[in-house]
């Protein structure tokens, strides 16, 4: 290019650089994920914690077998397992793999299978965030028990501590949408 540079013409000069990009892609494509891929992982993590989380929380709620079907569980059991087994082999064999090489997996397919446990986990909470409990029949006595009013207490808890993981989900997800920009 030397010799050629001062007489050479603009084709000359852009097919230059069509071969320097091409010899740079894999480097490049590294060097992207090098920086991305820390990112993706944490957040990933904190996915999989957040939806263990709910799992255990959801399954313990008082009107969890009213406001969530049997296949609501499984759905969301599956998805999970799933992901975390992906996860967890797909991060094991970047590690174990050279880094000069192409990478194992990428930061978009960490974020494809953290968007589908995401998906799900949302769908759940806005199904109890909008669920409207059936009315009970009033007892004939004006007699009110302890027992009664503790359950309408840990209800309200429930829904509180659901609430607010769909709070952190959402902040999550701004914060994400934000450092893509």
């Amino acid at each position: 290019m030397d010799e050629e540079g001062f007489d050479a013409d603009e084709a000359t000069f852009k097919k230059k650089l069509k071969e320097l990009k091409e010899l740079s892609k894999e480097l490049r494509l590294r060097m992207k994920e090098t920086e991305e891929r820390p990112k993706a992982i944490a957040s990933m993590l904190q996915s999989l914690n957040l939806t263990s989380g709910f799992l255990v929380s959801m399954k313990k709620l008082p009107d969890a077998k009213e406001i969530y079907a049997e296949k609501d569980f499984t759905d969301i059991e599956k998805v999970y397992t799933e992901t975390k087994t992906w996860f967890t082999t797909n991060w094991k064999k970047h590690n174990e793999s050279d880094p000069t090489k192409k990478p194992v997996f990428l930061s978009k397919d960490i974020l494809y299978e953290q968007n589908k446990l995401d998906r799900e986990m949302v769908y759940l909470i806005n199904k109890a965030k909008y669920y409207v409990p059936k009315p009970k029949p009033k007892p004939k006595a004006n007699t009110t028990s302890e027992a009664g009013k503790n359950k309408t207490k840990t209800t309200s808890d429930e829904k509180l501590k659901l609430k607010q993981l769909m709070r952190k989900r959402q902040k999550k997800r701004r914060e994400r949408k934000k450092t893509k920009r």
